[in-house]
């Protein structure tokens, strides 16, 4: 893995940040406090941590001075391509995504087990590793502030990648490391096992055998359960399609008949039941006269012999209703007096609310005033923020279309002029003639220039030697027209690669390689900017809808300002003296107090409008039982004067009572004949009706339509159910089911047997990984060979390395022996330990380099800081070594004036940046 570059936002002091590295050493630097640290801890959680995760490692992370969400997009190279990793810490919410350079793109956890495999790790790290482990990841790569002198081998294999660099010093040792068959046997074990599982941990691998057996038994599993899905499906089709037929025949010859039988006897006994209920009806009408005639009488028999007694009653009454209007309009007269103190106390209290319910309007409109201008201040740094980004975006375009227009394709083809130019080179070498001078006495000279006595040339074309004055040479190389040929072949591959080189404004390859990269890398900037702006991890809103939020802010500032305009002098008055609070929230309270106020003066008026509501319907009631009292006397001796003369009237027609008793016996005797004649009907016509038979034909028709409707229902259900068994039967569900069943126990056996050839492979590696363990020096000494590489220009003549291997412990007891004397770590001097540990990292950095396509990166965060200038140049002397071997260095340090004689990229941070 290559870092290519890096951005922070909303990191610690960092809000937006974008860095490049270089290829080889990049020097950062920057005072205290400009976040040196925080840009290695963010690189290294958002390679190592997942972006769901919590706790103090993305707590950590989070600014105080910057809103938003952590967010790290990291750019590096990795087999043979360049790839995008964007994370987002932000808890449960967090968003991960990884783009390659081929197009492809992983999102959320197949991102995070993506990025894993391409960092030879097991996984990301989640919130429960996170305190454990994630300080342990690459630890011998990413040299954290103050850890540059520590032992890494005594911390353990978990500090450092033990297994990784024990598989590549396996693969690299050759013969020192094992013998030919021990090699042979190792290299098919591999090729074995990487054919089934992508690492050595077991996971399996895609499109292996045993992938596809396990595919293939998940696949017939799922076809045996879709089979008895059919034949379940297949039964229950049957079993309605005969439940249907049952109700059908059910319905159609018996309901339905018996139902329409039951019609046809109502509907007889319903047209008898008419007949005798018009008879009925003819007799009611002549009893009906008589009966009135019998009412008319008894009611004027009644009425003489209460006229009189109702009179008497009348007078009575009239004393007494004159006496209770007297006594209301008393009482009237003092709920007036208690009325009038009560509506002066409520007209005191409703004048203390409105003065409150007008300065909490006041108030109110403060408040909100002061919300406003907050809510207004955010929006306009939201504005600013976007208006940062839209010039980031303008100044990559136009170094963008400052670069020429050179691709990955394009810079093929130019490799391969030059590969062609290369290659004409060599033909025509290989057809030159070659000259040497041995030894001279004269003056030798070719084509005019000197030729001294061991100087040896290669001519591709005829050439004049001379020697001294008296003899001149013709030497032409062999080859005939094959040389000419030759010879125009390299002019024309010199002529073509030039006029490529010189359409893209480069004077050779390697600088044509450079403006592809910075294209590149433009390119993917604006890429992830316009990613953003399309809300590939959060959708936020636009700056069109940002600027419509402001303005709707900002009118309603001014619709307040207009409001509070009249009391502005108040205000101003108040806030000099104090008694009115500037602060947003001191204002909130002051108007919760109003509230309170209000409350607690809408009590006291609650029981005096209560108070008043009730003396009201007192003072209504009194006014009432007084009318009343007037209307009841006045209708009194209405009704006593219509009763006088109603008794005169029926005196007028009756001669008297006994000759009105008489008239009334006959009627009644009347009545009673012409009753029975319709007792007499109305029980004929109960016999007929058969109690409630009238009542049951139109719930008789109704079942009848209800049932009539069940069978067109029982219909289409039988038709359908009829056609989805034909449907499922004609794929024959059982002996589908019975097919599924052969054809899981077949891939069950296919996987059982090919998970027992893995299973044997994998013990047969661990066994003989097992009997190689005592090997351990085979492993140690590449790796000490490696440390004494980089400290031999620092050590005197005869000092070394040594280390030990241990198959369950890995690497320990690092020495350095100097003559005769071995020191451990922990005997040397703190700048000796810094040299040493330094050195150990950059060598295990080298052997596994050697196993990746892209160089691993070194990071050391502030750790020489303290070293003496002795030490630090020789520090130094190992970077630039690192860098001469291809590895990829980063090194963050306050004073970079100090790594002046080290070639590389230097960036500065600075407090501005902050």
């Amino acid at each position: 893995m290559r870092l290519l570059s890096c951005r922070l936002q909303n990191i610690r002091v960092h809000g937006d940040l974008a860095l490049e590295f270089g290829p080889g050493l990049t020097l950062i630097g920057g005072p205290n406090e400009t976040g040196k640290s925080t840009l290695v801890e963010a690189l290294h959680r958002c390679l190592f941590l997942r972006a769901t995760a919590t706790g103090a490692p993305v707590e950590a992370l989070q600014s105080r001075l910057h809103l938003g969400q952590p967010q790290v997009e990291l750019t590096f190279a990795a087999r043979g391509e360049a790839w995008t990793l964007v994370k987002r810490f932000s808890g449960s919410s967090g968003k991960v995504l990884l783009r390659s350079g081929s197009g492809h793109q992983w999102q959320g956890p197949e991102a995070e087990e993506q990025l894993a495999e391409l960092l030879g790790v097991k996984e990301t790290l989640g919130s429960r590793q996170a305190g454990s482990l994630l300080r342990g990841r690459w630890a011998h790569l990413w040299v954290m502030q103050g850890r540059s002198g520590d032992d890494l081998l005594a911390q353990g294999g978990a500090h450092y990648d033990l297994e990784a660099l024990v598989a590549q010093l396996e693969r690299g040792g050759g013969s020192a490391m094992q013998s030919p068959k021990d090699q042979q046997l190792a290299s098919r074990l591999d090729a074995l096992l990487a054919e089934t599982f992508t690492t050595s941990r077991g996971n399996l691998r895609r499109q292996s055998p045993l992938w596809s057996a396990q595919q293939a038994l998940e696949a017939a599993e799922a076809a045996v359960q879709h089979a008895q899905d059919q034949l379940a499906d297949y039964g229950a089709a049957s079993e309605e399609l005969g439940r249907s037929t049952a109700s059908l025949q059910e319905l159609q010859h018996l309901r339905l008949p018996e139902l329409r039988q039951r019609q046809q006897r109502l509907q007889a006994a319903a047209t008898e039941r008419t007949r005798l209920e018009a008879a009925l009806a003819l007799a009611k009408q002549q009893l009906e006269p008589l009966q009135m005639r019998q009412q008319a009488l008894a009611s004027d028999l009644g009425a003489w012999r209460q006229l009189g007694a109702s009179l008497t009653r009348l007078g009575q009454q009239a004393l007494e209703l004159e006496t209770a209007r007297e006594q209301a309009k008393g009482e009237l007269a003092q709920l007036e007096q208690q009325g009038s103190a009560q509506e002066q106390q409520r007209a005191s209290l409703e004048a203390q609310r409105q003065t409150i319910t007008e300065r909490g309007q006041w108030l109110q409109r403060l408040v909100e005033e002061a919300r406003l201008q907050a809510d207004l201040a955010r929006l306009n740094a939201s504005l600013a923020q976007r208006e940062r980004q839209g010039q980031i975006r303008s100044q990559l375009q136009a170094e963008l279309a400052a670069l020429p227009p050179i691709d990955q394709a394009a810079l093929a083809a130019l490799r391969g002029l030059e590969q062609a130019r290369r290659d004409a080179g060599t033909r025509l070498g290989a057809m030159a003639a070659g000259v040497e001078l041995l030894r001279a006495d004269q003056p030798v000279t070719l084509a005019g220039q000197p030729l001294e006595p061991g100087m040896d040339l290669r001519l591709s074309e005829a050439r004049e030697l001379q020697v001294g004055s008296g003899v001149v040479l013709r030497i032409s190389p062999g080859g005939g027209q094959a040389l000419a040929e030759a010879r125009q072949q390299r002019q024309q591959s010199d002529t073509a690669l030039a006029a490529a080189l010189a359409s893209f404004g480069a004077t050779n390859v390697k600088e044509a390689e450079g403006l592809a990269q910075q294209r590149l890398v433009r390119e993917q900037q604006l890429g992830a900017l316009a990613s953003a702006d399309a809300g590939a991890l959060v959708v936020e809103p636009t700056g069109s809808q940002l600027a419509g939020q402001r303005q709707a802010i900002l009118s309603r500032l001014e619709e307040l300002q207009r409001e509070l305009a009249p009391l502005e002098p108040q205000r101003l008055a108040q806030l000099e003296s104090g008694e009115l609070p500037a602060e947003l929230e001191a204002l909130e309270q002051r108007h919760r107090q109003l509230q309170q106020s209000y409350a607690a003066t809408s009590g006291p008026l609650r029981q005096v409008q209560a108070a008043l509501a009730e003396l009201a319907q007192g003072r209504e009631a009194a006014r009432q039982r007084q009318a009343a009292s007037g209307e009841a006397l006045a209708s009194l001796k209405g009704e006593r004067s219509h009763n006088q003369a109603r008794a005169e009237e029926l005196g007028q027609r009756h001669a008297s009572e006994l000759a009105l008793a008489t008239a009334l016996h006959q009627v009644e005797a009347q009545v009673a004949n012409a009753a029975s004649q319709v007792g007499a009907l109305g029980t004929e016509l109960a016999a007929v009706s058969g109690g409630a038979g009238a009542s049951q034909l139109p719930q008789l028709e109704a079942q009848i339509r209800q049932a009539e409707a069940e069978v067109f229902h029982l219909i289409a259900s039988q038709a359908a159910a009829r056609q989805r068994c034909q449907s499922l039967g004609a794929s024959d569900p059982h002996g589908a089911l019975e097919q599924a069943q052969a054809t899981l126990e077949q891939a069950q056996r296919h996987h059982g047997s090919l998970q027992r050839l893995c299973d044997g492979q994998l013990l047969l590696r661990d066994l003989f990984k097992a009997a190689q363990a005592d090997l351990s020096s085979r492993y140690s000494e590449p790796l000490a060979r490696s440390l004494n590489r980089y400290l031999e220009p620092l050590l005197p003549a005869g000092a070394s390395c040594q280390l030990h291997y241990e198959s369950d412990a890995g690497f320990s007891g690092l020495q350095l022996q100097r003559g005769q004397e071995r020191f451990s770590f922990g005997e040397l001097s703190g700048g000796m330990r810094e040299q040493l540990g330094t050195a150990l990292r950059l060598s295990m950095a080298d052997v596994l380099k050697a196993g990746h396509d892209d160089c691993l990166p070194l990071v050391f965060d502030d750790a020489f800081t303290n070293a003496d200038p002795v030490r630090l140049a020789r520090l130094q002397q190992m970077l630039a070594l690192a860098g001469a071997r291809g590895l990829q260095v980063i090194v963050l340090t306050c004073d970079p004036q100090a790594y002046t004689g080290l070639d590389g990229t230097t960036l500065n941070l600075a407090p501005l940046a902050l």
